[in-house]
């Protein structure tokens, strides 16, 4: 069973109707026909927000980014689409306090990323227990883990599972977490190459 917190700490998306953003990707053959893209999501496309009040210190909490997340216009833009994904896996993922200003990740004493799309049960992708303070923090990957099934559908979402430690009472925080992507797809690309 999935729990989140109340409806008023979800975040929709701010920018492009909430699509997945990507500010760099490449990719690269891996033989056989199959190529390998790496799509990484811009810093206002997954975003997650709280009041302190609204959330228990010592424990784990839900925190939903309310965004939809599609690669397919991505994916098309590279001369493939969906069906042709043989295999995707998160690369890196960043965790960055935005607000307040002052906020260090080190308010946080774990933190996990979970990836989940309908009829797909959620999967932890990435998760962290040891925070500086520093405003950015990079989290854990957790590997061996597909998440084809989850980037193959028609749209999916984030969650970012927090224990905080210390948190200001009335404070209003916000995180971002960009995003690393690596996706294997396999198949002809529109302009004939394979």
């Amino acid at each position: 069973m999935r729990f989140s917190l109340p409806r008023t700490l979800r975040l929709g998306v701010l920018a492009a109707a909430g699509l997945l953003i990507f500010s760099s990707c490449d990719s690269g053959s891996i033989g056989n026909g199959s190529q390998q893209i790496t799509l990484t999501t811009e810093l206002n496309t997954l975003r997650f927000r709280f009041n302190a009040d609204d959330l228990r210190t010592g424990r784990l909490e839900d925190v939903d980014c309310g965004c939809t997340l599609d690669v397919g216009a991505f994916l098309e833009s590279r001369g493939y689409t969906k069906a042709d994904i043989v295999s995707a896996q998160v690369q890196s993922a960043q965790l960055v306090m935005l607000f307040p200003i002052n906020a260090r990740a080190n308010i946080l004493s774990k933190a996990i990323l979970k990836l989940d799309a309908e009829g797909v049960s959620p999967t932890e992708v990435a998760d962290e227990s040891v925070f500086d303070a520093q405003r950015e923090a990079p989290l854990t990957i957790l590997q061996g883990r597909n998440i084809a099934s989850i980037v193959e559908r028609t749209s999916f979402d984030a969650t970012l599972q927090i224990d905080a430690n210390t948190l200001e009472a009335g404070v209003d925080y916000e995180m971002g977490v960009v995003l690393t992507l690596v996706i294997d797809v396999e198949g002809v690309l529109a302009n004939g190459n394979a």
